[in-house]
């Protein structure tokens, strides 16, 4: 057990950056583990209840009506289950390349500075000429930029993310909503994620409003015409904002 001179000792100087975390060899930690179950994961378990309750009424009550599963086949109208199969087919489609993006946009690290000795900062050592060719962004005096957090010098376009702690490669900003940083690594998959967002909310809305429209005019459930209406409802809204 350290003692108190021995922990003051660990901390630094007052007024100093916190240390770099290192593991028990002595290697730098590039990014803590996130705790999958926490209150910043909130966002992210509240995203994927609406996606699942918007595919479960989707599939389970748009297009089912439209398959007229519960009339007879000989009464069936094919015109109505060829618009129900093709809808099926196509929700299915973008929700799986959706849910793909998504967990991709959460596992996967949006990259960090290296661990090699040449990105590592100390203030009392001048850089090599050759270094200061590898970065554009300079400071005002022409130095290289470095975190005073991570004590390592910064890339072109990489920025100290606070909520993860560490600095992130091209960074473009913390998303709650994936529990992530964007960055060099994951930004791919972010904007294919907006896209398929995109797809899928309008379409829910121009296809939808039928099932709307039906369960006002005729006599359903009040269960499934809440269903209805709340899912298109969340449709148009997340649909405007994401366009």
């Amino acid at each position: 057990r350290r003692g108190p001179g021995a922990r003051a000792a660990a901390r630094g100087p007052p007024g100093a950056p916190p240390a770099e975390p290192t593991m028990a060899n002595g290697s730098s930690v590039d990014f803590q583990p996130r705790p999958l179950i926490s209150g910043k994961s909130v966002p992210v378990l509240f995203l994927t209840g609406v996606a699942l309750l918007l595919t479960g009424a989707y599939l389970f009550l748009h297009c089912r009506s439209l398959l007229q599963i519960d009339v007879p086949p000989g009464k069936r109208d094919p015109d109505l289950m060829l618009r129900g199969q093709i809808h099926a087919v196509l929700y299915i489609t973008f929700a799986t390349l959706w849910t793909a993006s998504y967990i991709r946009c959460i596992t996967e690290l949006p990259g960090t500075i290296p661990s090699s000795p040449e990105w590592n900062y100390d203030p009392n050592a001048d850089a090599p000429a050759s270094a200061y060719n590898l970065n554009i962004e300079k400071k005002r005096s022409g130095e290289r930029r470095h975190c005073k957090w991570c004590s390592k010098y910064k890339p072109d376009r990489a920025h100290h993310c606070r909520m993860c702690r560490v600095c992130i490669l091209k960074m473009d900003h913390h998303c709650p909503w994936i529990y992530n940083c964007v960055g060099y690594r994951n930004h791919k998959f972010f904007f294919l994620l907006l896209v398929y967002s995109v797809l899928i909310t309008q379409m829910v809305t121009w296809t939808m409003f039928e099932s709307v429209r039906s369960s006002i005019k005729y006599d359903t459930h009040v269960v499934e015409m809440f269903l209805v209406l709340f899912a298109w409802t969340v449709a148009l809204a997340l649909g405007v904002i994401v366009t």
